[in-house]
């Protein structure tokens, strides 16, 4: 939807209405009003979110000194926003999400992932 469109749905409903420079500055005005974030109510037990951050921490051994590249798995309840973080290998996938519900105490309704290019690297064809 353009600004101008608007202003064409406008004009039809109201034929003696205001001329397209005078609506877009009203259009501004009122737009400064407006907040820019998307409010979403979650209800208790209903959703958890689930993604992997995309940074990469590094692990480093503490005997060794080595440093090891993981994943950061972050999980998110939707009512509440109570969060939990685990870096871990990839191949730790199911073990890591376990260890998330376990954390929660619970298994929401609904668990939504995020497409996660950390896990899938290709299609299985």
């Amino acid at each position: 939807m353009t600004l101008s469109l608007l202003w064409q749905e406008y004009l039809e409903a109201n034929p003696g209405g205001y001329r397209y420079s005078q609506y877009c500055e009203i259009y501004r005005r009122h737009r400064k009003t407006l907040s820019p974030t998307m409010r979403q109510v979650h209800r208790a037990g209903e959703k958890g979110f689930v993604d992997f951050s995309g940074k990469k921490p590094k692990l480093v051994e503490a005997r060794t000194g080595e440093e090891r590249e993981v994943e950061l798995l972050v999980g998110v309840l939707g009512a509440s926003s109570y969060v939990y973080a685990e870096a871990t290998e990839l191949t730790n996938w199911i073990g890591v999400n376990v260890g998330m519900l376990e954390a929660f105490d619970g298994l929401p309704a609904i668990l939504v992932p995020d497409n996660s290019k950390a896990a899938v690297t290709g299609p299985c064809r």
